[in-house]
C-alpha cells in the first residue's frame, strides 16, 4: 500500500490575515505610486483598453483638460496627439496591445486650447486592477528647445563679437573660442 503525505490544506480563518496583509500591501504601493506620480515634473497618465483612467496633475496643468474630462467613456485619448502623429501613437497603441515593449518616442501634444507641446512619451505594460493597462509618461521639450533658441543666439553673438572671447577649464585648456580671439592669439579655426 502506498501511503500519500497528508495534504496541507488551510482554512478560510487562516487565509484571511494573509488576504489582509496581501490587501494592505496594495493598498501603499497604490498610495506610493499617486504620491510619486503628483510630485513629478513630468505627465503621467495610465491608459487601459484605449481610455484614461488615471493622469497626475502636471498632466491637468499642461494640457487643460480637467481629470473628469479625461477620465470619460467619450474621451478618445488620440484627441490628445496632433493629425502628424496619430497614426504613428495608434501603432505604438497596437503593439503594446501585442504585449511588446516599446523604447520612448518623440511626437507633438495639443492642449485644450490648441497649443502644441512637443514632448518625449515612454511607456511600459503594467498590470491595473487586474487588466493590462500603459502606465505611460510625457515629458515636455518645450523649455529645452527654449534654452537650445537661446544657446544659439549666444552663440551667434559669441561668434560675430568684435571682442576676443574665451572659455578654458580651471586647468587652462581651451573649451571655446571665438574667431576674433583666434584671430588676436594666432590660432587657426580649426584648433579652437
Amino acid at each position: 500500500m502506498i501511503r500519500r503525505p497528508p495534504r496541507s490544506t488551510l482554512s478560510l480563518h487562516d487565509a484571511l490575515p494573509i488576504c489582509k496583509l496581501i490587501e494592505e500591501t496594495l493598498i501603499n504601493t497604490e498610495e506610493k505610486f499617486k504620491k510619486l506620480a503628483e510630485q513629478s515634473p513630468n505627465m503621467i497618465f495610465i491608459n487601459k483598453k484605449g481610455r484614461i483612467v488615471y493622469v497626475n496633475d502636471k498632466f491637468e496643468q499642461v494640457l487643460g483638460y480637467k481629470k473628469e474630462e479625461l477620465y470619460s467613456p467619450n474621451f478618445n485619448y488620440l484627441d490628445l496627439v496632433i493629425p502628424k502623429y496619430k497614426s504613428m501613437v495608434k501603432q505604438y497603441y497596437a503593439k503594446h496591445q501585442r504585449g511588446e515593449e516599446l523604447k520612448p518616442y518623440k511626437c507633438t501634444l495639443i492642449s485644450k486650447d490648441g497649443k502644441e507641446f512637443d514632448v518625449i512619451t515612454s511607456t511600459n505594460m503594467i498590470l491595473y486592477n487586474g487588466n493590462i493597462a500603459i502606465l505611460g509618461s510625457f515629458i515636455d521639450l518645450s523649455d529645452l528647445q527654449l534654452i537650445k533658441k537661446e544657446v544659439q543666439i549666444y552663440k551667434t553673438i559669441a561668434e560675430n563679437a568684435n571682442s576676443g572671447i574665451a572659455y578654458s577649464t580651471p586647468d587652462g585648456t581651451l573649451i571655446y573660442a571665438n574667431p576674433f580671439y583666434c584671430k588676436i592669439h594666432g590660432y587657426n579655426q580649426r584648433d579652437r
